[in-house]
């Protein structure tokens, strides 16, 4: 199965901006091409569920009437079924080279290893009650939330020794608050995120934490309301201890609020970087890509209808990439898509490549200083080779993220000059992501 389609040339792009002073994403594509690389139905009837995914081994658990399933995502391979009534919870530890099920029948905790499928051994200390792992770090760790009063316990899985203990800090004393998921550990496990409604109040929020199991202390807050659920969301790097969060708020250089995809560097505390999305739609479904080089997301508008449209955010390039594309994106990384629903689960391949033409021949651009807080200045070295009249290069226009044009330079003079340096003053422009536009060529600097 293939869908195909069309690319837009990235020079008529650049030709239409210039005459249009819009501003069009670096690479673009009407239409995307997709290769289906394997489709798999869910095992079950009914009432469908996802459960957990493992991104480090890229597994999925499925349940479905009281049964769990393990998928391999790279294969699609059907690799464990619970048996209803003897065995439930299945869960794949962080790692990805183990799972575990709950023995029901001998109330004890099974690990098995996941390629071979062979029973490793029996863990029985960690059934408490009705309590058992539900997420198992990259250091062996699992954890107990408990509703009275509102705190969370870190054990050893092999030990079931007690490791680490905290309250919610502001928890009432009484089982009021659930959790929202199932929690999860950092890529190495150090810090722990979870969230936590009121029980008895449908109309309220969420609170979110993320807690450092090292200095013992919550080191990220934040309540989410109702009407916002899908506009912020909070994501784990998935190779260092940064977080992601998509959001709404008003910077101080902002005339309204925007939304924003933010940077939050937990081992420091702080957010270290704002990139402007859109000042018309909210957030929806915003994921990042495995080697953490590139967001994806997709907007929903103010009367309520979202967009066809999966949008990438390429952190590592900093630009944005817009693209049709009419399948969901659950999980992806530099090769491939994942989407699963709740009786399919499809793998597609795609060339990220695509669409990136070659401007070898147009000659080089020098910009400083960058990131720049007063002025940038610009050298272009001509290719003596390549025939092309001044004028080509004598508009110079800078964009915002927003596509707006807000600095256009005409008919600058001697711009392909050998040492000449043309000095841009922008110290009035708000901090943030900017493109400059030469002929052709576009440099992307940061304001600070």
């Amino acid at each position: 199965m293939r869908v195909l389609m069309k690319m837009k040339s990235f020079l008529v792009a650049a030709i239409a901006i210039l005459l249009l002073c819009q501003f069009t994403p670096l690479w673009t594509q009407e239409e995307m091409e997709l290769e289906l690389v394997l489709e798999v139905k869910y095992s079950g009837l009914f009432s469908q569920a996802f459960e957990q995914v493992c991104k480090k081994g890229k597994f999925l658990v499925n349940s479905s009437d009281g049964e769990r399933y393990l998928y391999d995502l790279n294969t699609g391979e059907l690799i464990y079924k619970t048996t209803k009534g003897t065995e439930s919870s299945l869960v794949v530890n962080d790692v990805g080279d183990k799972f575990y099920i709950r023995n029901i029948s001998e109330n004890t905790f099974e690990e098995y290893d996941i390629k071979t499928k062979v029973l490793i051994q029996k863990i029985p200390h960690v059934i408490n009650g009705y309590k058992y792992p539900l997420r198992i770090s990259p250091d062996n760790v699992y954890f107990e939330f408990y509703e009275h009063p509102h705190s969370i316990v870190f054990k050893d899985l092999y030990t079931g020794t007690v490791l680490d203990s905290f309250k919610v800090p502001n928890s009432p004393d009484n089982a009021t608050f659930r959790m929202v998921d199932e929690g999860e550990f950092s890529y190495d496990g150090r810090y722990f995120k979870f969230g936590l409604v009121n029980q008895f109040n449908t109309e309220a929020g969420a609170n979110w934490f993320v807690y450092d199991r090292q200095a013992k202390e919550i080191v990220f807050l934040r309540y989410i309301e109702p009407a916002l659920g899908g506009e912020l969301y909070l994501e784990f790097y998935n190779t260092k201890n940064w977080m992601f969060v998509s959001h709404r708020m008003k910077l101080n250089d902002d005339d309204i609020a925007y939304n924003y995809l933010s940077e939050f560097d937990l081992d420091v505390r702080e957010f270290k970087n704002h990139i402007k999305i859109n000042k018309l739609a909210n957030f929806t479904s915003a994921r990042l890509r495995l080697d953490d080089k590139m967001y994806t997301y997709r907007l929903i508008y103010p009367n309520g209808d979202s967009t066809n449209v999966q949008r990438f955010y390429d952190y590592e390039n900093k630009r944005v990439i817009d693209y049709t594309l009419k399948h969901w994106i659950n999980m992806f990384d530099s090769n491939n898509i994942w989407y699963w629903h709740v009786d399919v689960l499809r793998k597609y391949r795609f060339d990220w490549t695509v669409g990136v033409e070659d401007e070898t021949n147009l000659g080089e651009q020098i910009l400083y200083p960058n990131p720049a807080t007063e002025y940038i200045e610009i050298a272009v070295d001509i290719n003596p080779t390549v025939n092309r009249r001044v004028d080509e290069i004598s508009e110079i226009h800078i964009f915002n993220t927003l596509g707006e044009c807000v600095i256009e330079l005409a008919d600058v003079q001697h711009l392909g000059d050998v040492g000449h340096l043309q000095r841009i003053n922008v110290s009035h422009l708000p901090r943030g992501v900017y493109y400059i536009r030469i002929g052709s060529r576009t440099q992307m600097f940061v304001k600070v």
